[in-house]
């Protein structure tokens, strides 16, 4: 009966090496790679029954004098990010072991580079700076040794300043993310969306790493971060039509909290001296994946918080147009060149009037602009209670904003055709940006009218559409 303990096998013999060193040599047989000379001595003296070879993690002639049999983790420690991924690959690729690897890196790596040989990356720097945070604040927690590791698990705890509390769950409206758990008084809460976040309450959310990262921002601080809860980049899909949309994609991109601006190619080569024109005009750019027909940007895999629709110029035509509402599930900027801004007016005639209003306050905050909400109802002879109802729960909407933000807000109910009456305010406005938010499933026919379809058709303002994020009511 074999009764050699399993092995674990690591390169590099720094500080977290040793420490890896003190805590597995108990239990294991380890097997240490490292380069500095005088190093085994030190190492047999400190660990008894670890082995010790000199040689460099990177050499396949190093490899060659390691027994790898029972070896069932390998543990990379080097500083080196090249030697890091050179191990990697003469683990899988030269001796095709199915084993775990773990490498330790100690800065901001790209780790795709190591996700095509399955190798787990943790960065022990970053895990330390978190118990830190815990000890000092209490307040952010990432995930360590739970799911992937990466950030999309994140515990928050929620503070008097945050403007979200005594907001219900169902208002926050995530995309990409959502509360997977809250703890309140030393209790465990399943969330519903009639839940509401108080002061003190602590709550798990998961989703994407890079959305999370903003989200536990707005619910810390409460400070505006349109769009990143949606996405950090403002994409634009490059077209002839180029200095219009772009100014105002420019002016998204220096006016909110967008990262930079994506752009999406109409063909396979840029134009002779389009980059030159890119850099005169913005810093924060990249240049993304080439489409050949505009609604292949909806199924790019891209961090889309904003997408810029160019509509003055005449080459978006109403096809397009439509394209955008059916397709787009993020918010889609149809640009008309009325910035800078001087206000937001937010329709509440959508299907989700919270959501709606929340991106106007937003916005008008961080521009420190006016804010103008509209609604428009039947005319009372013809209300039933369906529509008393929509009426009341907006008016208690706005109410509930009014506390919130301790101001009041320039609020009008209007009577008669939702199109026609919304249009007829916007018809009296220039440098004004339009709030709207669409149901992405529904019909755009001739029988069952879009109000948000048609009031961004017919509009000459810029405007803003959100697809509606559906939540557990």
């Amino acid at each position: 009966m074999n009764t050699e303990k399993q092995k674990i096998l690591i390169f590099g013999l720094g500080y977290f090496g040793r420490e890896l060193l003190m805590n597995l040599s108990r239990e294991w047989q380890v097997v240490v790679v490292g380069m500095k000379e005088g190093q085994a001595e030190l190492c047999r003296a400190e660990f008894p029954g670890v082995r010790y070879l000199q040689g460099a993690g990177d050499s396949t002639v190093t490899w060659k004098r390691l027994d790898l049999e029972n070896v069932k983790y390998i543990i990379s420690a080097v500083r080196d990010v090249e030697i890091d991924l050179e191990v990697c690959r003469i683990a899988r690729e030269v001796y095709k072991l199915k084993i775990p690897v773990i490498v330790l890196v100690y800065e901001d790596v790209e780790e795709r580079l190591f996700q095509q040989f399955h190798a787990t990356v943790i960065n022990p720097l970053k895990l330390g700076a978190q118990a830190i945070l815990k000890t000092i604040e209490k307040n952010i927690l990432l995930a360590a040794n739970v799911g992937l590791g990466k950030g999309e698990l994140v515990e928050v705890g929620i503070k008097a300043r945050s403007h979200l509390v005594g907001r219900k769950l169902k208002h926050l409206r995530p995309s990409q993310w959502h509360i997977s758990a809250l703890y309140r008084e030393g209790k465990l809460i399943l969330p519903n969306g009639n839940c509401t976040l108080k002061m003190g309450d602590r709550v798990v959310l998961v989703g994407d790493p890079k959305v999370l990262e903003n989200v536990t921002t707005t619910l810390l601080k409460g400070l505006p971060e349109f769009p990143l809860q949606y996405g950090g980049n403002i994409v634009f899909p490059f077209h002839g039509d180029f200095c219009a949309g772009m100014d105002e994609a420019i002016y998204w991109l220096n006016s909110f909290r967008g990262k930079r601006i994506r752009f999406v190619l109409f063909k396979e080569k840029l134009p002779a001296g389009v980059t030159e024109k890119i850099k005169e005009k913005v810093k924060q750019f990249e240049m993304g994946q080439s489409i050949g027909l505009f609604k292949e940007i909806f199924s790019l895999p891209t961090d889309t918080g904003v997408l810029v629709v160019p509509v003055k110029g005449g080459w978006l035509e109403k096809p397009k147009l439509r394209e955008t509402f059916k397709r787009s599930r993020k918010p889609f900027l149809l640009s008309r060149s009325t910035y800078p801004y001087e206000g937001v007016v937010v329709s509440l005639n959508g299907p989700d009037p919270v959501q709606a209003l929340e991106t106007g306050v937003e916005i008008a905050k961080m521009l420190r602009i006016s804010l103008r909400v509209i609604y428009v109802t039947l005319p009372k002879e013809m209300r039933g209670r369906e529509e008393d109802r929509k009426l009341r729960f907006r008016r208690e909407i706005v109410s509930d904003f009014e506390s919130i933000y301790k101001a009041s807000m320039d609020y009008r109910v209007l009577e008669g055709n939702p199109v026609r009456e919304t249009l007829n305010v916007l018809n009296r406005l220039n440098g004004h940006l339009v709030v709207l938010v669409t149901d992405p499933n529904r019909s755009l026919s001739f029988s069952r009218p879009n109000v948000a379809y048609l009031v961004a058709r017919r509009t000459h303002l810029s405007t803003l559409v959100i697809p509606e994020v559906y939540t557990d009511e």
